[in-house]
Order: C-alpha cells, then sequence, then structure tokens
C-alpha cells in the first residue's frame, strides 16, 4: 500500500501547481506516495498536463465535472487514492520544510487531523489554526471588540512552539487518515469554497477526535492565488459561513448574527 496521497485541487491555476509540485520535488516525502489533482478547470486537460510535463513525479490527474468546488473536488481525489494517508494541499502552497512529510505520523486513535504552521511569502502567520468558531466568537474576532480579548487563543497560538489541540486548521494543508476522512464521508459537498474544513474539523471533534496544530513545521502559502476577491467571491464565503453557522449552532444563532455581519461588510468594516 501506498503511505502517502498528495491530493489537490486545480482551478485554472497550473502555474501554482507546478510551482507546488517543483517544490515538493525538491523535498520529496521519504516515504512511497502518488500525487493526484483533480482538475476543476474550464481549460482542456491537455493545457495541464502540457504545464506539468517537466515534473518528474507520480502524477494522476483527473478531469472533473466542471467546477465543482473545492471540496467535491477533494472527495474525488481522496476516494480515488491508495495512501494510507491523505496530505490535502492548496495548489498555491510552497513545500520548504521536507519535516512537514512526517506529520502524518502524528495521527492516532485520538487525533485526526494534523496540521502545521502556514506562513505567507513575508513568513507571517497566516491563522491557520484557532478556536472552535461560533456565530459570537466570529463576530467579535471581526470587530473593534476583539482588542479586549488580548488573551485569546489566537495570541497564544501565535508564540506556542509545541504542537496544541486546536478547534480548526485551514484547508491550505493538513494530514489525515484516508478511512477516517471517507468514515466521515469526507468535506460536506454543501460547502462549495470556504468553512468546509471548519466543518470538518468540528465534526471530527464532536466525534471524540483531536485536530492537531504543530507550529515547528511550516509550510508556506500564496492566499487566494486561485480565487479572485471580489463581489462573487464574498457571496459565496458569505453564504459558506451562513451554512456552517446553521448547520453547527442552529438557525436562531446563526441567522441574527450573520445579519449584523453582512450589515458590517457591507460597509466595509469587514472581509
Amino acid at each position: 500500500m501506498t503511505t502517502l496521497s498528495l491530493t489537490i485541487v486545480n482551478y485554472q491555476s497550473q502555474l501554482l501547481v507546478a510551482r507546488l509540485l517543483k517544490s515538493i520535488q525538491k523535498y520529496p516525502p521519504p516515504v512511497s506516495f502518488e500525487i493526484i489533482i483533480v482538475d476543476n478547470s474550464d481549460a482542456d486537460l491537455l493545457q495541464t498536463e502540457a504545464a506539468l510535463s517537466e515534473i518528474n513525479l507520480p502524477i494522476k490527474i483527473i478531469r472533473s465535472p466542471g467546477n465543482i468546488g473545492f471540496g467535491q473536488a477533494q472527495n474525488i481525489a481522496v476516494k480515488a487514492a491508495t495512501g494510507k494517508y491523505i496530505a490535502v494541499l492548496n495548489p498555491d502552497l510552497v513545500v520548504e520544510d521536507k519535516n512537514i512529510w512526517s506529520l502524518y505520523k502524528k495521527i492516532t486513535n485520538k487525533v485526526a487531523i494534523v496540521a502545521p504552521k502556514v506562513v505567507d511569502f513575508n513568513h507571517v502567520w497566516e491563522q491557520n489554526a484557532g478556536q472552535i468558531i461560533t456565530p459570537f466568537n466570529y463576530l467579535v474576532t471581526q470587530t473593534w471588540i476583539s482588542r479586549f480579548f488580548s488573551r485569546s487563543q489566537t495570541q497564544k497560538l501565535l508564540n506556542s512552539h509545541k504542537p496544541e489541540a486546536v478547534g480548526y486548521v485551514s484547508g491550505a494543508v493538513f494530514f489525515v487518515k484516508r478511512t477516517d476522512f471517507l468514515a466521515m464521508h469526507g468535506f460536506d459537498r454543501q460547502f462549495f469554497l470556504y468553512f468546509e474544513d471548519n466543518d470538518l474539523c468540528l465534526r471530527f471533534i464532536k466525534k471524540n477526535k483531536q485536530i492537531l496544530y504543530v507550529p515547528g513545521v511550516t509550510a508556506k502559502h500564496q492566499g487566494g492565488g486561485s480565487q479572485k476577491r471580489g463581489k462573487k467571491t464574498l457571496r459565496i464565503f458569505q453564504k459558506s459561513r451562513y451554512l456552517y453557522f446553521k448547520k453547527h449552532f442552529g438557525l436562531i444563532q446563526a441567522a441574527p448574527i450573520e445579519i449584523i455581519i453582512r450589515l458590517l461588510e457591507a460597509k466595509k468594516l469587514l472581509f
């Protein structure tokens, strides 16, 4: 059996995928591995294959029915994978730390997901881990009220150098056991983009599993590299956020707080 399957979703980001694969080629996993790319792009599959033609890695490319979103495409990749463990990777990620490939070893019967520290290209932490996001704490942390909560888990994680159990890690990069992922039915297909990672983490936590953040290992991430921000992106973000709030905290909490947040966003105070 293959030890590690690296799963990547491409949406009109062939150059970013090629950069990621070149970094993997430079720092390859020291175990048996495969790379599965699900192509959500409108472009012909041959264009993706051509962009990656000079990469000498065990790559399998799967064409999706269309732009079906990040979560659904990742589900396709994981189902096609043969690895015991899955490394979910964003296309705009860059591997510069070979120790990243050892993170799957921290997965146990109690630990479901493991993620490294993710930084941007200026080495600033992207806050890819934190406490469980609730409607109320989301509202608080996104407004001036957060100034009164200096002793937050976010600040603790920023200064932490040891592995910490957290409420979520981002989908930019994380490791999970394939059978665990499939047992949870993967990412919820209702989420086209955004919050599918928060949802998956919270579902694991509700099953008494831990989400482990390991700040001693880092990966670089060009946030939003495959998704341009604009009104359409904001609408997708808002829809996914509200779906997450309603799914896990109920309509009574979700609806009024979502309305307040959207009013603030309309005034360009958030997002």
